[in-house]
């Protein structure tokens, strides 16, 4: 079974079993993905809310439990666990928490557009 190249979503194989779980994996990844807005910056898997759906970036420092090894990957739960995705140079997500945007510079997540200057607000 391959996955596509950018975004690393599961392909069926011909007269594949149990199809629908490739599929499903593959609709979950990109609902996770698709007009990405994360919930918060997490740092520990325990402090964020374990939901069906919900989304997050995983903070560069002081990861633990679930998190461990997934260092600014986002991350999603699904059906009782947390999937991660590795980000891509240009990813760009919506941070509710902080109302702001981020994007992945390669080996990091910076704010879209800086810092807030005090003339514009912005």
């Amino acid at each position: 079974m391959g996955t596509t190249a950018n975004k690393g979503l599961y392909l069926l194989s011909e007269n594949q079993q149990g199809a629908e779980v490739t599929f499903n994996e593959s609709m979950y990844k990109m609902d996770a993905l698709m007009h990405c807005a994360v919930e918060d910056v997490q740092a520990n898997s325990a402090s964020a809310t374990a939901t069906h759906g919900k989304v997050y970036l995983v903070a560069d420092s002081l990861v633990s439990n679930d998190f461990v090894g997934m260092e600014n990957h986002i991350a999603y739960y699904v059906t009782n666990q947390w999937k991660f995705v590795p980000p891509k140079e240009g990813m760009r997500v919506w941070v509710k928490d902080d109302d702001k945007y981020m994007y992945y510079t390669g080996s990091a997540w910076s704010d879209l557009y800086g810092r807030e200057d005090s003339l514009s607000g912005h």
